[in-house]
């Protein structure tokens, strides 16, 4: 009579996927190290040495350390040698991940940095030890795991970079006319506008954002790095700057007058025309405010967009195809509700905009997308 306990068909997937995330699977089990081996290759592991339990013993941890570096399988291990294995491991710098049912596993489990018991046939005290339960019992659903927290993080990282970047032209626009003693362009009725378009961006948007296709083939992160490191923060702030040289473009076209700098004809295309002393400004406050909030709203939409397909080409054709209608109908949904403020009269009066003719709306528009270059660069020079 033979007993078998094959392995499931989708592990060897589960293994690969470990193999190239930078991920080191051992197996410890207190099976004769000739089956743990073919065990090991049957899950598709790559061959290496077999460490005995014997052997373990005359090692130092030092030299365990090294011995691990070239061995996948531990064989005829005892309970008290797997605590060993697993503080071994933690104090050389690993993040170690524990795997057990048994109560011989429970020490292990609680010294590893994650415990995961079994839930269908592990042990009470298993699962009281493990930081994790697997309802399944299936070490494919480990990957899968591994996996989508890496998308929560990246997506996550997004959404901070998106939030910083955005602040960044909001604040110097309410804090650049108190500074100079001029009227406000943003009151806070705006502002709450504006944050009731940004949450959905981050809330919605980015969380709904598919993993990158190579998430699985990037080396696990350090984790005494910051979710948003200085890079990072580096990297919105200038991405703000971009956004505040836009939405400055639209205010000076919308409110100085163009003949200054030789440039009647965008003053025309714009509705701007010169004042009694050929200088003065003729736009409303109204549709300053307008113009600076449309093109504040471009950036907005550009900001979503580029930071969405971070380490993906832009257009189509490219792998931009990952899909993400969320961020489509929240960008969407920001446009049709800051177009209602402007065209709508009984919104109009109170958030104090006004109607803009078409040229004008559309430099608006254009102003915002000035930062689309500097987004690009910028994007390009972090790859």
């Amino acid at each position: 009579i033979g007993l078998s306990d094959p392995i499931r068909p989708e592990i060897a997937q589960a293994m690969q996927d470990c193999q190239t995330a930078g991920i080191k699977v051992l197996m410890i089990t207190g099976d004769y190290p000739a089956t743990a081996k073919v065990i090991a290759q049957q899950a598709g592991m790559p061959d290496a040495d077999v460490l005995s339990g014997d052997e373990l013993d005359t090692l130092s941890d030092e030299q365990l350390v090294l011995r691990l570096k070239t061995s996948n399988v531990c064989a005829r291990i005892s309970p008290h040698q797997k605590l060993r294995i697993v503080q071994v491991l933690k104090a050389s710098g690993e993040v170690v991940a524990m795997t057990g049912d048994g109560v011989n596993d429970a020490p292990a489990l609680k010294a590893a940095h994650v415990g995961v018991a079994m839930g269908a046939r592990g042990t009470d005290v298993a699962r009281e030890a493990a930081s994790l339960v697997l309802v399944d019992d299936n070490f494919a659903s480990i990957v899968k795991g591994i996996r989508l927290g890496r998308r929560i993080f990246k997506n996550l990282q997004k959404s901070m970079t998106y939030i910083f970047a955005i602040h960044i032209p909001i604040a110097t626009i309410a804090f650049v006319p108190m500074l100079l003693g001029v009227a406000p362009i943003l009151l806070p009725l705006h502002i709450a506008l504006l944050e009731l378009i940004i949450d959905p961006a981050c809330s919605l948007a980015f969380e709904n954002e598919p993993e990158d296709p190579a998430i699985m083939q990037t080396p696990p992160r350090n984790p005494l790095v910051a979710v948003l490191a200085s890079s990072n923060i580096v990297y919105a702030f200038l991405q703000g700057l971009m956004a505040v040289a836009g939405v400055g473009l639209a205010y000076y076209l919308a409110t100085f007058n163009s003949s200054v700098i030789g440039l009647d004809w965008i003053g025309e295309w714009v509705g701007v025309g010169a004042g009694a002393n050929g200088t003065a400004p003729m736009s409303t406050p109204q549709s300053i405010r307008t113009t600076v909030l449309l093109a504040l709203i471009t950036t907005h939409s550009l900001l979503i967009w580029i930071n969405r397909a971070e380490g993906r080409p832009l257009f189509l054709g490219s792998k931009i195809k990952v899909k993400n209608n969320v961020a489509l109908w929240v960008t969407a949904g920001a446009w049709l509700i800051v177009l209602a403020g402007i065209y709508l009269p009984f919104l109009a009066r109170p958030l104090e905009l006004s109607p803009l003719p078409w040229p004008q709306l559309a430099t608006a528009i254009a102003c915002g997308g000035v930062s689309l270059i500097g987004l690009l660069v910028l994007r390009n020079f972090k790859k």
